[in-house]
C-alpha cells in the first residue's frame, strides 16, 4: 500500500521530473493511469477538505507529515510551523531517525 505524499508546490518540480506525473495528494494535472499506475487516486471531496484544513487551519496538534511515497528525501512546511518529512526508501539505504520530545 502506497501512503502518498501532500502537494506542496515546491515539491511538485521534483515528483514530476522523477514520476512524469504529480503523483501526490490533491496535486492537479495529473495523469489519471499514472496517478492509478503509483496508488494515487483522483483526490474525492473529503480528502480535498482534509488537505485544506491542515494546510489552511491551526491545527496545533498537526506538526508533523511522514511519507515516502515518492522515493527520496525532501522537507518542506505545508503550513507555517508544521513540515512534511518525504524520505528515500530503505532499499537504498535511506531512512530518517525521528526524536519526539516533550
Amino acid at each position: 500500500m502506497a501512503y502518498p505524499t501532500l502537494y506542496i508546490l515546491t515539491l511538485a518540480d521534483k515528483v514530476h521530473e522523477v514520476w512524469k506525473s504529480p503523483i501526490m495528494v490533491d496535486a492537479e494535472g495529473g495523469d489519471p493511469e499514472a496517478q492509478r499506475k503509483w496508488g494515487v487516486g483522483v483526490a474525492e471531496a473529503s480528502t480535498k477538505a482534509f488537505r485544506q484544513w491542515i494546510v489552511n487551519v491551526a491545527c496545533d496538534n498537526l506538526v508533523a507529515l511522514f511519507c515516502g511515497h515518492v522515493h527520496f528525501p525532501h522537507r518542506d512546511a505545508f503550513a507555517a510551523g508544521r513540515y512534511q518529512y518525504v524520505t528515500g526508501p530503505g532499499f537504498t539505504g535511506g531512512y530518517r531517525k525521528i526524536m519526539i520530545v516533550p
